[in-house]
């Protein structure tokens, strides 16, 4: 009976003690597969880290969650079959460099995720001696080849991994390769977009640059009709001119006869007063009263001779506009030649009113009338009423400067208030309207032809507005003093 009751209670002892293995053997996986979903968990928190970021990120988690003793990421080359370490920790140094055997690579390449429990596999041998492992895991893709294991203890023995930690790992590996192939692609769509930005600028630039280049050929073609309008009728403009010219000189030439009979006639009056003749007296009063004074006669004359000059002067306006226009329209390249730009700044500041202010000694080839016309229509501009304050002209300087290369000469007064499309208008060869200073329709066909000769002579020309008024610069081409 006392050895029935000892058996009884050696069996409960016995399944006791096997519950508690079962339990100490289900903490055991469940802290390992707590371990997991932690690695697991903190890698998905590194979905906006860079590559490199998340390769570390992996390595650091195997370490420290799952104790692993090495972890390591290689690029791997399947055409050469070497590996190179991207990313790793371990016990025992890990090569930065590897070479697979053609069995190795065709082994990884059949099964994508595995474990190795120890020696036996001749394709994995190699692997697991260069890196200095007992046994590890290992996953594949197209990119990368990522290992964690442990190292071998001193009597060469190591535990199995288990079918959960492959499958864990597998997962974790996969998780990995899809965050590496989803960075890449941001990547890839990160530099698109930024040639996607470039590009857009560029095409907007363009476009501006189209649309300016539109309006000016819109403008040349209106010029070059007016311009042929302009040859075709000046002959037939310039012969009644010619004629109202001879008419206006001859007009002038009998302003003294027609002084001289009116004193003639003055003096017959004189005379015929004196007759005792009743007729006579009455002719001499009609002569008088027709004749005037002298001074009657010199007020007359003096108008007559400004109303015949100004007549004379609108003339020539008329035959200047004409030929005005058909050198607009001329398609002739403009004459250049090696123009001391420094003396002639000098002569422009004071000419125009404002200051020369020193700069280098410079020689351009440009055409030197066109380039002291087109100062001279920029000084004219900033001298307008309403561009800035009263003192406008004694603020405006005139200078050289060199900018890349090329010899400048720039305009420029810090007081002048003046909005970009006033800039643009000032070679504008179109009819432009001053109602600020209260004047007439004017056309400045010079400005606009100077304008044209220097960008055919490969003058570039720059406006800058800003708080600091109005810069205009002229980038001519540079020549030799020779």
């Amino acid at each position: 009976m006392m050895t029935s009751h000892v058996e009884l209670l050696k069996a409960k002892a016995m399944l006791l003690l096997r519950r508690e293995q079962e339990l100490y053997k289900l903490g055991l996986v469940r802290e390992r597969t707590s371990a997991w979903l932690r690695a697991f968990h903190g890698l998905t928190l590194e979905l906006e880290a860079s590559t490199q970021t998340l390769r570390d990120s992996w390595v650091r988690l195997l370490i420290e969650e799952l104790r692993f003793q090495t972890a390591a990421v290689m690029r791997r080359d399947p055409a050469s079959g070497r590996l190179a370490l991207v990313a790793g920790m371990s016990r025992t140094p890990i090569p930065p460099e590897l070479a697979l055997t053609a069995e190795s690579l065709a082994f990884l390449a059949e099964h994508r995720t595995g474990m190795l429990n120890g020696p036996g596999v001749p394709a994995l041998d190699q692997l697991a001696e260069q890196i200095g492992l007992g046994r590890f895991l290992w996953a594949v893709d197209t990119e990368y080849l990522i290992i964690a294991g442990f190292v071998p203890d001193t009597a060469g023995y190591v535990a199995a991994f288990s079918d959960e930690d492959l499958q864990y790992f597998g997962m974790l590996g996969r998780h990995l390769f899809v965050l590496l192939r989803n960075r890449a692609l941001i990547g890839e769509l990160h530099d698109s977009l930024a040639t996607v930005r470039v590009t857009q600028a560029e095409l907007a630039a363009r476009v501006s640059e189209l649309v300016v280049t539109r309006e000016q050929l819109v403008q040349t073609e209106k010029l070059a009709v007016a311009g042929e309008l302009a040859g075709s009728v000046a002959h037939e403009v310039n012969n009644p001119l010619a004629v109202v010219l001879c008419g206006l000189d001859s007009l002038r030439e009998y302003g003294p006869v027609v002084a001289d009979l009116w004193g003639t006639a003055r003096a017959a009056a004189q005379y015929l007063s004196l007759r005792p003749d009743p007729d006579a007296r009455i002719l001499a009063d009609r002569l008088s009263l027709a004749a005037g004074s002298e001074q009657d006669t010199a007020d007359t004359m003096d108008n007559v001779g400004v109303t015949i000059d100004s007549m004379i002067n609108g003339v020539h306006r008329i035959a200047k506009l004409v030929n005005g226009f058909r050198s607009l329209a001329d398609r002739q390249p403009a004459t250049s030649s090696v123009v001391d730009v420094s003396r002639l700044v000098r002569e422009l500041a004071e000419e125009c009113g404002g200051s020369a202010t020193a700069g280098p000694a410079l020689v351009a080839m440009v055409g030197e009338d066109d380039l002291r016309t087109a100062v001279r229509g920029v000084a004219a501009f900033l001298r307008v009423p309403g561009l800035g304050p009263p003192a406008v002209t004694s603020a405006m300087t005139i200078q050289t400067d060199v900018r890349a290369g090329r010899p400048c000469v720039v305009v420029s007064d810090p007081d002048a208030i003046v909005s970009a499309d006033d800039c643009r208008s000032i070679f504008d060869p179109r009819v432009r309207v001053d109602t600020r200073g209260g004047r007439t329709l004017r056309l400045d066909l010079d400005l606009a032809l100077a304008y044209q000769h220097l960008l055919r002579g490969g003058a570039e020309i720059a406006f800058d507005v800003g708080d600091r008024g109005l810069a205009v610069r002229f980038s001519l081409v540079a020549a030799s003093a020779a």
